[in-house]
């Protein structure tokens, strides 16, 4: 689920970059390449888990009810596979507010509309 949260992102950051940043004004370049390179990663810790051990990647879990009438699915019941679900969800929304968080901060720094300067140059003219 990470690797699909990030993918997203990517494809979004790219999309911004291709019709609205070409003028590297708000570094969207920037954005799209720290999704992307989340992305790349997430993908090799698949491939390691998937060709590194007997699990698969995707697996197609069976379902069944236990004795009980719960629905189990594979050797876990329903409410732990959608716990570690939830869980890939939520480590991947971390990375892309992690990626807004650092891609926001470079943006500041760059100062794009100058508010930073033309502040700064207003209290070097008052002294």
């Amino acid at each position: 689920m990470t690797l699909i949260v990030c993918q997203i992102a990517a494809l979004a950051a790219i999309l911004l970059w291709y019709f609205k940043g070409r003028d590297r004004k708000w570094h969207l370049g920037l954005l799209a390449l720290m999704y992307f390179g989340a992305s790349l990663m997430w993908f090799v810790d698949a491939c390691f888990d998937f060709f590194g051990s007997a699990h698969k990647f995707l697996e197609m879990e069976q379902y069944s009810f236990d004795s009980a009438g719960n629905l189990v699915v594979g050797s876990a019941d329903l409410q732990a596979a959608f716990y570690q679900g939830a869980s890939d969800a939520r480590l991947g929304l971390l990375v892309v507010i992690a990626g807004l968080i650092v891609w926001a901060a470079a943006v500041l720094i760059s100062d794009p509309l100058q508010v930073w300067r033309k502040r700064f140059k207003e209290k070097e003219t008052r002294k």
